[in-house]
């Protein structure tokens, strides 16, 4: 189920790096990395 968690956060994470092409908000970086993180660490542990 971690795994799933974790690659659901990590593609939601690259469908944010989309939306960095629009104007982008220092929140939506926040998000982002925050995203990838936390998709990583429950994917790979």
């Amino acid at each position: 189920m971690k795994r799933i968690l974790g690659f659901a956060l990590f593609m939601i994470a690259a469908g944010m790096i989309l939306m960095m092409f629009l104007p982008n908000l220092f929140a939506e970086i926040c998000i982002l990395v925050l995203c990838i993180v936390l998709g990583y660490c429950l994917f790979c542990c």
